[in-house]
């Protein structure tokens, strides 16, 4: 694990001959990063053996501190001096334990890799004995494609880009339906393919599954409609003060989003009595942690993340605060586990697979691949969990 402190000391040892460098200490340019030990192994997934060339585009750590409590809950990190650092030169540890897609290949979390018959794949995840499948491309929206247990093309349907997959990995819930219909079809079955799917339709645009909870499907919306949940018989429900949504903790009953009417304003709602739990004045909030205790935060900048934070998922208390790599882009960042995250991160013509600890540290999780920005040929995304 490659600590802030060790990229910025050798970018400015290469640039000492070129520029004049303050003489400011270490200590004062980034907060001390402690080494990590990963608690567990996993297989070595099949990734690219080469290594590619990428831009020397600049960028800078900032590494995760403890929140200040006397900061107001809208303080972003403060950024770092510029630093020429390349992605590539981030060290190399082990690959993701979780699910993701690596090109068209769906890596399972303990390494195991399967080819996918299909391009520009975005999300994949296991369906009764195969796959059901998203893809993407130029003039397309997104195609929900099942694959039956020999990789061979059941159907493909026009539907919404997201899967959502319950804690226990049981069950499975998509959209999918005919492409000339406003309408679409929510459905919620088991994932080993033993029973049969509920299904409900519904408005294609008010239907993308964001979580499981018993019986329920939580679903947000494009369109501007609230947040809601069904249980696929009788009419969805509204979920109070929730303009959409991004996460759910199935065991407490909570949902992360925005908040209804408040710009810029994350909430935690308790589906049980459909009010807020807490609110965080200038954060999006995302997903909660594997083990529902917490709940990662962003700020952007209207195009790509600049801040992120960690909260406790009861009580809002903000638990840490680190800033986005300056001259990165993260285009997707997920929980790993308890304690850590995993991001997918452009740098120029290059994107990777950053996985960064609560306390500072970071590395890349899988070889740096060619990107090329504005298009649907993307090397690196992540599956859903339960």
């Amino acid at each position: 694990m490659t600590s802030p402190e060790d990229l910025l000391g050798d970018a400015l040892h290469e640039r000492v001959d070129r520029h004049e460098v303050p003489s400011t200490p270490m200590s004062e340019v980034v907060s001390t990063a402690r080494g990590i030990q990963r608690r567990r192994r996993v297989r070595t997934a099949a990734v690219s053996a080469a290594v590619f060339a990428v831009l020397a585009t600049p960028f800078v750590i900032s590494a995760m501190h403890p929140a200040d409590e006397t900061r107001g809950p809208v303080d972003t990190p403060s950024p770092a001096p510029a630093t020429q650092v390349r992605l590539a030169d981030v060290a190399l540890g082990e690959p993701p334990a979780i699910p993701w897609i690596d090109g068209n290949d769906y890596v399972a979390a303990d390494g195991t890799s399967t080819t996918l018959p299909l391009d520009h794949v975005s999300t994949a995840t296991p369906y009764r004995g195969g796959f059901l499948a998203v893809t993407t491309g130029p003039d397309l929206g997104p195609r929900v494609v099942l694959l039956d247990p020999d990789l061979q093309q059941v159907w493909d349907r026009c539907g919404q880009g997201t899967f959502a997959v319950n804690r226990d990995g049981s069950r499975t819930a998509y959209t999918a339906g005919d492409c000339r219909s406003t309408d679409t079809t929510l459905h919620l079955g088991p994932t080993d393919g033993t029973g049969d799917e509920r299904t409900q339709r519904l408005p294609l645009e008010q239907t993308i599954p964001v979580g499981i909870v018993g019986d329920t499907v939580v679903t947000t919306a494009l369109d501007g409609n609230p947040t809601q949940v069904t249980d696929l018989e009788g009419p969805p429900e509204p979920v109070a003060g929730l303009a959409y949504a991004t996460g759910v903790d199935e065991p407490l009953g909570l949902v992360s989003g925005q908040s209804t009417g408040q710009e810029i304003t994350g909430v935690v709602v308790d589906l049980s009595s459909s009010s807020p739990r807490w609110s965080a004045p200038g954060w999006y909030l995302s997903q909660f942690s594997p083990d529902g205790s917490m709940v990662l935060g962003v700020q952007d900048n209207g195009s790509s993340p600049t801040a992120f934070a960690v909260f406790d998922a009861e009580t809002g208390k903000k638990l840490h605060t680190f800033a986005q790599l300056a001259g990165f882009e993260a285009q997707q960042t997920v929980w790993e586990d308890d304690d850590h995250l995993l991001s997918v991160t452009t740098q120029g013509s290059t994107q990777a697979i950053l996985r960064l600890t609560l306390d500072g540290a970071i590395e890349r999780a899988t070889a740096a691949a060619p990107y090329v920005p504005d298009s649907f040929e993307v090397s690196y995304a992540f599956a859903p969990r339960p």
